[in-house]
C-alpha cells in the first residue's frame, strides 16, 4: 500500500488556496521534503521553495532543532529573496513547525493558534508556556503541561479540535489527536491565501492580533530547581493581588505581566516565558524573576 500517497492526499484535500501564493520549506535535512514533493507537486495556485532539503543524518544546514540559534536565518533570507508569501522550518523528523512571515520574522506557535483558531471550534488546548488567562482573555482555552503527552491526551479527553505548543507541535482531531506539521502548514497557508486574496499580508496580521510584549522561551542553568521554583512561589506568594497556579512549574498572573518558569522535562535548564503589557515592565519583571532565581 502507498502510505506516502494516502498521507499527502489527505493533506491535499484540506487545502484551499483562493489565490496563488508562494511558500519557501526548510526541511533541515529530515524526511519531510519526501512528503511536501507529493503534496504540493502539481498542487494548484502555490509554489514550494524547498532549501535544505538533502537527506543528512549530520543536518549540515543548521543541526535538527528549528528553535537553535542561527536556524531560522537561511529561511529568512530566502523568504525576504524569494518574495515568498511566508516560510516554514520542519525539524528533523518533520513533527515541529516553526513559521516566518512574508518579511523573514518569525511567529510565535500561539500567534499561529490565532490565525487558524477561527476554522476550529472551542476549546482550545494550549500548554501553560501560553499565559492564556494574560495573553488570550475570555478565550476558551484549556491549559495543561508542557510535553506533547499532556497536550494530545487533553485534546482527545475533550474532545477538542486542535492543540498547540509553544515548541511548534500542533495537534488535530482530524489527525487522530496526534501532531502534524505539515498539516499545520497547509492551515496557514489557507489562512495566508485568504488574507492576499484580500490584500493582506501575514506581518500586519500578526502585529494586530496581540498587544503583548513576549519574547522567546529563556533557559537558566540552575543547580538546585526545586529550591528555585520554591522562592519563585513565596516571593510572588507575598505580594498577595497576584494569582498563581501550579499546573506546571509556577505560573504566575498579575495585572501587567504573566510568566511561567518551569524545569525542562528534556534538559537540565529551567524554562522562562513572560509576558508583559509593554517592553517597560517586561524588562523590569525578567530582572526581578532573575534575581529571585537567582541567576
Amino acid at each position: 500500500m502507498n502510505y506516502l500517497g494516502k498521507y499527502a492526499e489527505f493533506l491535499r484535500q484540506q487545502a484551499n488556496f483562493p489565490v496563488p501564493i508562494k511558500i519557501v520549506f526548510d526541511v533541515s535535512n529530515g524526511t519531510a521534503g519526501l512528503v511536501l514533493k507529493e503534496v504540493f507537486g502539481d498542487m494548484a495556485n502555490v509554489q514550494a521553495v524547498v532549501i535544505n532539503d538533502e537527506i543528512s543524518g549530520d543536518f549540515p544546514a543548521h543541526g535538527p532543532n528549528p528553535k537553535s540559534e542561527g536556524a531560522l536565518e537561511a529561511l529568512s533570507q530566502t523568504v525576504v529573496g524569494e518574495k515568498a508569501d511566508f516560510g516554514v522550518i520542519l525539524d528533523g523528523d518533520a513533527d515541529r513547525v516553526l513559521f516566518v512571515d512574508e518579511e523573514g520574522g518569525a511567529i510565535d506557535s500561539f500567534d499561529v493558534l490565532s490565525l487558524i483558531k477561527k476554522n476550529f471550534a472551542p476549546p482550545y488546548i494550549v500548554d501553560v508556556r501560553a499565559l492564556a488567562d494574560f495573553v488570550f482573555p475570555g478565550s476558551k482555552m484549556i491549559e495543561v503541561g508542557a510535553g506533547r503527552y499532556s497536550v494530545s491526551r487533553a485534546l482527545e479527553e475533550n474532545g477538542a479540535d486542535i492543540g498547540v505548543e509553544r515548541t511548534g507541535h500542533f495537534f488535530f482531531k482530524n489527525f487522530f489527536y496526534r501532531d502534524s506539521a505539515i498539516l499545520a502548514v497547509i492551515y496557514v497557508a489557507n489562512a495566508v491565501a485568504l488574507l492576499k486574496k484580500e490584500g493582506g499580508k501575514l506581518s500586519e496580521t500578526i502585529d494586530r492580533l496581540g498587544d503583548v510584549s513576549r519574547p522567546p522561551e529563556m533557559d537558566f542553568e540552575i543547580g538546585d530547581r526545586e529550591g528555585a521554583l520554591r522562592r519563585v512561589e513565596e516571593f510572588y506568594s507575598e505580594q498577595g493581588h497576584l494569582k498563581i497556579k501550579k499546573l506546571d512549574g509556577v505560573s504566575v498572573f498579575g495585572d501587567d505581566f504573566a510568566f511561567n518558569v518551569r524545569s525542562s522535562n528534556t534538559e537540565p535548564v529551567m524554562r522562562l516565558n513572560i509576558a508583559a503589557k509593554n517592553k517597560k515592565v517586561l524588562d523590569e519583571k525578567l530582572t526581578e524573576i532573575k534575581q529571585v532565581i537567582g541567576v
